[in-house]
C-alpha cells in the first residue's frame, strides 16, 4: 500500500466522530469517505498487479509464478489409495 493510502486509514477521525456521536451526518460523510477510501485502494491494487505481470510478461515461468501468488491458487493432490479386488 502506498504512504498516502495508509495515512488516510489512520486519519480515519470520521468514523471515531460518528461512533462517539452516533449523528446521522456525520454517518453519511463517513461512508463517502469509506467508499472512496476502498475504491481507492481498489485501483491501486490493481496497476500494481498489472505492473507487476508487465514485468514479467516475456517470462512464462516467471509470469505464471506471478500469477500464481496474486490468484493465491494453491495445487490440489488427489490421493487415491491403493485398491485391490483381492484384498479383503
Amino acid at each position: 500500500m502506498t504512504a498516502t493510502i495508509l495515512k488516510l486509514i489512520r486519519k480515519n477521525k470520521i468514523f471515531r466522530k460518528f461512533y462517539n456521536k452516533k449523528q446521522t451526518h456525520a454517518f453519511s460523510v463517513y461512508k463517502q469517505f469509506r467508499n472512496s477510501l476502498n475504491r481507492t485502494i481498489k485501483i491501486a491494487k490493481y496497476n500494481h498487479h498489472g505492473k507487476i505481470i508487465n514485468l514479467n510478461k516475456n517470462n512464462s515461468k516467471k509470469l505464471w509464478q506471478t500469477l500464481g501468488r496474486l490468484v493465491n491458487f494453491k495445487s490440489k493432490t488427489n490421493k487415491v489409495q491403493k485398491y485391490s479386488k483381492w484384498s479383503g
